[in-house]
């Protein structure tokens, strides 16, 4: 399958991850961040054992209405990530002082 098929099938689904074909697999449905008064999302889509990013954005509001951006979509590849988090836990009993004046 290529990116100009996949783009096929998820407009003629009303680009509606819901209603895509069976043979497509939603691997991750990003949520919507916000950034001003945009929002954009990510989602992974798994089609003929290929991965695909739908990146959408939408302008507007909750409390009004949303005015979606073009989608891009792009194959992407599956990759596996190890990473650290550093942390500090308490070893021993909390001593309390004085209060600032």
């Amino acid at each position: 399958m290529t990116v100009e098929e996949f783009l096929t099938a998820y407009e003629a689904a009303g680009q509606c991850l819901d209603e895509l074909p069976s043979e497509f697999t939603v691997v991750e449905e990003g949520a919507w961040s916000q950034e001003h008064k945009n929002q954009f999302a990510q989602h992974i889509v798994m089609a003929h054992g290929k991965f695909f990013c739908i990146s959408e954005s939408r302008s507007g509001s909750y409390h009004t209405d949303w005015y979606y951006d073009e989608p891009t979509i792009q194959e992407v590849t599956r990759h596996e990530e190890t990473k650290v988090a550093v942390t500090f836990k308490g070893i021993g009993p909390t001593v309390t002082g004085k209060a600032r004046h």
